[in-house]
């Protein structure tokens, strides 16, 4: 199971070819992907996105299982 963040997310959409690897060789693994509700606001955050980007960060979203925040993980992640 991994977890992937804001960075792995904007390099996949970057076409950053080591990012691009790891994850389609978890994608290919059936390895269990996630994704926090976060790391999707960071990633779609900039105002400037490409829409290059924006799409590729909108398929990848489709292979992540969703986790959001609740008050729980939002205070963990702060410390």
């Amino acid at each position: 199971m991994y977890v992937l963040d804001t960075n792995a997310i904007i390099y996949y959409a970057q076409d950053d070819a080591r990012v691009i690897e790891q994850i389609e060789t978890l994608f290919v693994g059936n390895v269990p992907l996630y994704v926090s509700a976060a790391s999707v606001i960071e990633a779609f955050s900039p105002s400037s996105l490409p829409q290059k980007e924006r799409e590729a960060i909108e398929g990848i979203l489709l292979g992540l299982t969703f986790v959001p925040i609740d008050m729980t993980i939002a205070r963990q992640s702060a410390s």
